[in-house]
């Protein structure tokens, strides 16, 4: 049981990391970039989406697309948007997303969220963290 905790624990590090990777690059018109402190706030908001296998170029575009002619706030602007709304996918995105039927069901391992019918019983990041092993088992 332990091996698998500290399993989720890396894989929930890996999103937090993706998550503070996607707001680092994240330009809003003329406003300063995001603080470390507005980073590590916000990052947990964008795991969710990470969860749900949203690329993270399309996160990236989704946060800084139609934006207004002037952002008073743009840790305001992104908490706005992260909290109320869902990226869109991309066509690349949505011909490689098999149909699924409504409804979630829990990813074995992380727990992630997955659609009922999701193809492959694995999210991306526990993937990454199996290859990386059977590499790392494989090499001499």
């Amino acid at each position: 049981m332990r091996g698998r905790t500290d399993f989720l624990r890396k894989i929930q590090r890996e999103m937090a990391r993706e998550a503070r990777r996607i707001l680092e690059r994240l330009s809003l018109h003329k406003s300063p970039p995001l603080t470390d402190q507005e980073i590590d706030r916000l990052a947990p908001r964008v795991v969710p989406w990470l969860r749900e296998n949203y690329p993270s170029e399309d996160i990236l575009r989704y946060l800084t697309q139609n934006l207004p002619e002037r952002v008073d706030s743009a840790p305001g602007l992104v908490t706005h948007r992260l909290k109320n709304f869902t990226p869109e996918r991309t066509a690349q995105a949505i011909a490689h997303t098999p149909s699924r039927p409504a409804g979630r069901v829990q990813h074995e391992v992380c727990e992630a969220p997955f659609r009922l019918g999701h193809q492959g019983g694995v999210c991306r990041f526990c993937q990454d963290e199996l290859n990386a092993t059977a590499a790392f088992l494989a090499a001499p």
